[in-house]
């Protein structure tokens, strides 16, 4: 997988008044979308009965496409990695032999 870029904040996030409100709101949508991240741009197929993501190819062929995707896969595994295990409704399981492939489980709801 191609390095993912460190994340440079724009200028106008250096408004100090507002960081905290946009940091919330940029949260919350990466957590909303951080999943479908994965789902959108890496091959899917069955294993043992179970979906399996696989985070080394994507769809896209042409190359400055597959290198956006590869980019974005990467982006999103490292966030989910970097977040609460408790900030999500589900886990992101990686296959016991084959770590290229992740799957998500659901949590049980209380």
């Amino acid at each position: 997988m191609s390095a993912v870029p460190a994340f440079q904040p724009p200028p106008s996030v250096s408004d100090h008044r507002h960081s905290a409100r946009l940091m919330n709101a940029a949260i919350a949508i990466a957590d909303a979308c951080v999943r479908s991240e994965i789902e959108c741009f890496a091959v899917g197929s069955e294993h043992g009965g179970q979906l399996w993501w696989n985070l080394d190819d994507t769809e896209w062929r042409d190359a400055e496409s597959r290198t956006f995707a590869q980019a974005s896969i990467a982006r999103a595994v490292r966030y989910i990695e970097l977040r609460s295990p408790d900030a999500f409704p589900w886990t992101l399981l990686r296959h016991p032999e084959r770590p290229e492939l992740v799957r998500f489980e659901d949590k049980a709801q209380p």
